[in-house]
């Protein structure tokens, strides 16, 4: 409907003589004091009406369309500084890009000029340098005798070459950096290989160690073994020597019984023999009282012939002693 309202306006301006130019006069009244009053949507809108809506083929105002949306841009951008920029906003840097590219090879050296340093602005905003510089050289090309064209050209190839030296540097740095990473990962590699292999070299020695006690434990228990097995075999001989010395012992005390009893034996006999003499002279002494006294003896006779008994039995008795006292030698003959 609104493109309608347009094309129907322009064919009532078409129809009436000398309206276009007043109409395209007063939009670009209005956009020149948006410029300087720094309204630059409002220039936006005016400069497309006279370009795209009345379809001027004047390339002043194209140049000035695109000043319009790369101004605009700017200003926003430093509006909203460090903050992320909307696609609108963005979307007006793309539309002075395009507006000058259409420009940049214009027969109007004045235009053409303008359009390509404009560009090589831009690239110096988005710090592409390297594609400063060419634009810079068409402006130079377009008007030599232009001294910020010149300076502007200079300065982007000065630092674009700062900037190539600066990547050349940062690419060897990032390449000794790899190289560095790599030696890093694979001495981190020889690390840990070597910590495995002290790992696996402690386990064995800690195995090692292990059999080694285990072999010393069962030396241990084995050596305990034999001299618990001497020890018994020691003690069990003990036992039979101390058995065979009781044996002994007992046989030598039997034996001791055996002489005892004999002994006593003997003795006993000795005492029953002497005894028996003992009666035996008592009765001979009763039986020669008896004699005597049938016989009449006097007293003093039979006293002469006791003391001569009593001496009689008092021999006797000795040879009873010494015959005690000597043994007979059982293995010396009677004789």
């Amino acid at each position: 409907m609104k493109n309608l309202l347009i094309l129907l306006l322009f064919a009532i301006i078409d129809a009436i003589p000398g309206s276009k130019i007043a109409l395209v006069n007063e939009h670009k009244s209005q956009a020149e004091i948006a410029m300087k009053e720094k309204d630059y949507e409002k220039a936006i809108e005016n400069y497309s009406f006279l370009v795209d809506s009345l379809d001027l083929e004047d390339e002043g105002l194209k140049l000035n369309l695109a000043h319009s949306f790369y101004l605009d841009f700017k200003n926003k951008a430093e509006e909203t500084k460090d903050q992320k920029l909307s696609e609108d906003e963005t979307k007006g840097l793309s539309e002075a890009i395009n507006r000058y590219e259409s420009l940049k090879n214009s027969d109007e050296k004045i235009i053409k000029g303008k359009a390509n340093n404009q560009l090589g602005n831009i690239a110096m905003m988005a710090t592409v340098y390297k594609e400063a510089v060419p634009y810079f050289k068409e402006a130079l090309k377009a008007e030599p005798m232009n001294e910020e064209y010149r300076y502007n050209y200079e300065l982007a190839k000065k630092l674009a070459e700062e900037q190539e030296k600066k990547e050349e540097d940062n690419k060897d740095k990032n390449k000794d950096e790899k190289k560095d990473d790599k030696e890093e990962e694979k001495s981190e590699e020889e690390k840990k290989k070597e910590e495995e292999q002290k790992k696996e070299g402690d386990k064995k020695d800690e195995d090692k160690k292990g059999e080694n006690e285990e072999k010393d434990s069962k030396n241990e228990q084995e050596k305990k073994d034999a001299e618990k097995e001497k020890e018994g075999k020691e003690g069990e001989e003990k036992d039979n020597k101390e058995g065979e010395k009781g044996e002994e012992k007992a046989k030598e005390k039997k034996e001791g019984e055996k002489e005892g009893d004999k002994g006593e034996k003997e003795g006993a006999d000795g005492k029953e023999g002497e005894k028996s003499e003992k009666q035996k002279k008592e009765d001979i002494k009763k039986a020669m009282q008896k004699r005597l006294q049938n016989i009449n003896m006097t007293d003093e006779k039979a006293k002469m012939i006791l003391n001569a008994m009593k001496n009689q039995e008092k021999q006797y008795y000795q040879q009873m002693q010494r015959g005690k006292k000597q043994k007979k030698d059982k293995s010396k003959p009677d004789w």
